[in-house]
């Protein structure tokens, strides 16, 4: 059945217009609206509202929903609105990372919803608007198939305040959100809670996860502590709350500190199966048994890879302790803590299934994070491993501005030479990833040194591009480094930070930088290539005077490789399209977020990006971690 109906587009900037458009009748309640709408190419949107009468709830918790988009032009983002009152709550749904290329079902908890324009009470709400986000003109449905608030779920997040972090209330919001990947990822329904605890407050829950709270008030570890007593789990980072943790059956240890990270935890086998996860972190309160029924589920892993003695995890059936912070989203992390919040023991052993073979002929790469082997066998381990699982090129991170990064054992260049030796005797092309304009990782005298005179006004954690002084230091590193028989230099950073608006000089002094670069490498040291890594739009790179496309234009670089870490192929694929509009496909090899801060993929995405990389020079993986060599290592 189709009738005529009026479907509004309104831009951020203002404007709002009217389309007639077909609809079709999705249900007696819900309509799918046919758009022929043509948005403001610069951060438009298009929307629509459906009537909102959830059934009745007590209490409610969280808005389920589920609504499909079918546009022939990309989405870049989507936002779910209810309206309540003369007001509306919004929420982002970019966290749940939704595959937009197929009907989307969510649960999301209302502390998700931001109010605006001071609205009445969320479960008073009246109107529900999906808006979708776009870079092109559309034309396509806006499908809401179901809607309605559920109540609370068995899991709780506590979202720590000053209350709980006092000072770092930036750090617990990061830390939660953590936590709501985590369960994201594990497929668990969760709500948010703030950190003002009560024992009445925990009582629709049997688990509490405690992302980032290490000054909890009295009240609330008394609180706690009822809540174990009666049968409650809880599920704890970072804290040394000595009577939250004997309450648990645990001790915390006291603070530990390394001069290199620990890189990993790997899971005991009667918990995981010796099964690795990332986890990265210098300081850790290890927690240690202190009853019969507690055990260490898991133990750091050091910086040559090797595991060592000192507890990650320790677990009881009042729950888990973690050393350090929350991991992030990586599958292995998420199935364990599927098993410490369901109990069900086969999720930690589940390996992810290796990744479908490789497309012949083409680079498959990965970047490294760190300047040495992190394996225990050195870099003839690390390099014949990688060979063996397919990877032919490796971007080594080996210097920050024009410093060289730590070695353990002070090695220095002879890791770098070691390095070489082992990757060239495995057809392994070795590249020299250099973080150029960030003091990021930076040691701090050379930093203050740096900062004094040699760095934005704006951000004086990052080296200005327009002094002759910071390009000529650059550009004598590089030719340092590819004198030593790496194949490639690889340049990162190579734009102003995001707090930093985008200019026409800064633009102009970041292309004389990589033009310089250029000319240097080629006269001094031809053969060698040269590499960017990029925002993964042209729009967003230039938002950061990161004039890529004319470096592939002019020749400047030998190729680039947009780094489009998202879980979501629709994205991926939204993205790369944008990339090869302005480039040519030998020139680009897009970055893959098997472990980057925004997603950790798994098998099925990363299975699906790859395919799409078929016309492109390649593929690289971020990062080379314990994550990405379980997708890769043989079953």
């Amino acid at each position: 059945m189709m009738s005529s109906y009026t479907v509004s587009h309104k831009s951020l900037r203002g404007g709002a217009r009217t389309f007639a458009a077909p609809v079709a009748l999705v249900s007696t309640l819900l309509l799918a609206s046919a758009l022929h709408a043509a948005p403001t190419l610069d951060e438009g949107r298009v929307f629509e509202d459906f009537p909102f009468k959830s059934a009745s709830t007590k209490s409610p918790a969280a808005l389920a929903v589920s609504f499909s988009l079918d546009f022939t032009n990309p989405v870049r983002a989507v936002t779910l609105h209810l309206k309540s009152g003369d007001g509306w709550y919004t929420a982002d749904l970019s966290k749940f990372a939704p595959d937009l290329s197929r009907p989307v079902s969510l649960r999301i908890p209302l502390s998700n919803f931001v109010p605006q324009d001071s609205p009445g009470k969320i479960e008073k709400a009246s109107d529900i608007r999906l808006s979708a986000w776009m870079t092109a003109p559309v034309t396509g449905m806006i499908a809401l198939a179901s809607a309605t608030f559920t109540p609370p779920a068995t899991v709780a997040i506590v979202r720590a305040t000053a209350t709980s972090a006092p000072g770092e209330t930036g750090m617990a919001a990061a830390m939660a959100a953590r936590a709501e990947a985590l369960l994201t990822t594990a497929g668990i329904d969760y709500d948010v809670i703030p950190d003002d605890i009560r024992y009445a407050t925990l009582k629709p829950f049997r688990t509490i996860l405690l992302p980032y709270s290490p000054r909890l008030p009295k009240k609330a570890v008394s609180a706690l502590e009822g809540f174990v007593k009666e049968g409650g789990r809880l599920v704890v980072f970072f804290n040394a709350t000595p009577e939250l943790a004997r309450a648990m059956g645990l001790a915390p240890g006291r603070w530990r500190q390394e001069n290199f990270p620990w890189t990993a935890i790997e899971l005991k086998s009667d918990f995981g199966d010796e099964r690795r996860f990332p986890y990265y972190t210098e300081g850790a309160i290890p927690p240690a048994p202190a009853s019969p029924s507690a055990k260490v589920a898991g133990v750091l892993v050091d910086a040559d890879g090797r595991h060592t003695q000192v507890p990650a995890i320790v677990t009881s059936p009042a729950g888990a302790w973690f050393a350090s912070i929350p991991p992030r989203a990586y599958p292995a992390a998420a199935d364990t803590i599927a098993t410490i919040v369901t109990g069900d023991a086969a999720r930690a052993k589940t390996r992810q299934r290796k990744l479908a073979r490789f497309p012949a002929g083409k680079a498959v790469a990965a970047w490294q994070t760190s300047p040495f082997p992190r394996r225990p066998g050195g870099w003839k381990a690390a390099a014949r491993e990688l060979s063996d699982l397919g990877v032919n090129t490796l971007f080594l991170h080996l210097q920050a501005a024009d410093t060289p990064l730590k070695v353990p054992g002070s090695r220095g260049l002879r890791n770098l030479d070691d390095a070489i030796a082992a990757c060239r005797e495995n057809d392994i092309a070795l590249h020299a990833w250099v973080t150029c304009l960030t003091l990021d990782q930076v040691p701090a005298s050379r930093r203050r040194e740096l900062s004094a005179h040699r760095t934005l006004e704006a951000n004086r954690n990052w080296l200005d591009p327009s002094s002759a002084k910071n390009r000529a230091d650059l550009v004598d590193s590089f030719l340092s480094l590819a004198r030593k028989g790496v194949n490639g230099i690889h340049l990162d950073y190579m734009r102003m930070p995001d707090s930093v608006d985008r200019t026409p000089e800064a633009a102009e002094a970041i292309t004389r930088l990589v033009a310089e670069a250029s000319e240097a490498l080629r006269r001094e040291t031809p053969g060698v290539a040269l590499s960017v890594a990029v925002y993964p739009t042209p729009e967003a790179a230039a938002r950061r005077s990161q004039d890529w496309p004319s470096w592939v234009e002019d020749g400047l670089v030998d190729f680039v490789t947009p780094m489009i870490y998202t879980a979501s192929p629709s994205t991926f694929q939204s993205q790369l399209d944008a990339c090869l509009a302005v480039a040519p496909a030998d020139k680009v090899m897009p970055g893959i977020g098997t472990g980057a801060d925004e997603c950790q993929v798994g098998p099925d995405v990363a299975d699906a990006e790859i395919a799409m990389c078929a016309k492109c020079r390649g593929f690289a993986f971020f990062a080379l971690d314990d994550a990405l060599l379980e997708l890769l290592e043989e079953e």
